[in-house]
């Protein structure tokens, strides 16, 4: 479980909430949402569908993806995308605990 601002999150529900995001940007052809959290997905998103799904990724749950990890091979799966989440919200407690 994971701690996002007041909200406690499961990974279904982050899963969940990524693979909605995902039908939101490939609303044009359903086909190329993943069907389960391990099926690659990136090979099916442009350059922009690819910005467009991080920015909504970011903003849905108030994250920012280190740098370091923006990478298609990093995020191309829900389950990546998830591990992603998971880093990036302790790098916010860890920033908290000691500033």
């Amino acid at each position: 479980l994971i701690y996002k601002g007041d909200i406690l999150m499961s990974n279904r529900i982050i899963c969940e909430k990524i693979v909605e995001i995902l039908n939101q940007i490939l609303d044009y052809n359903k086909d190329l949402v993943p069907k389960n959290y391990t099926e690659e997905f990136g090979e099916h998103l442009s350059s922009i569908e690819f910005v467009t799904f991080i920015v909504e990724v970011e903003s849905a749950f108030d994250i920012e993806i280190n740098d370091d990890d923006f990478e298609l091979k990093n995020m191309d799966t829900v389950e990546k995308m998830n591990h992603l989440f998971v880093l990036s919200v302790e790098e916010k407690i860890v920033y908290w605990r000691y500033h």
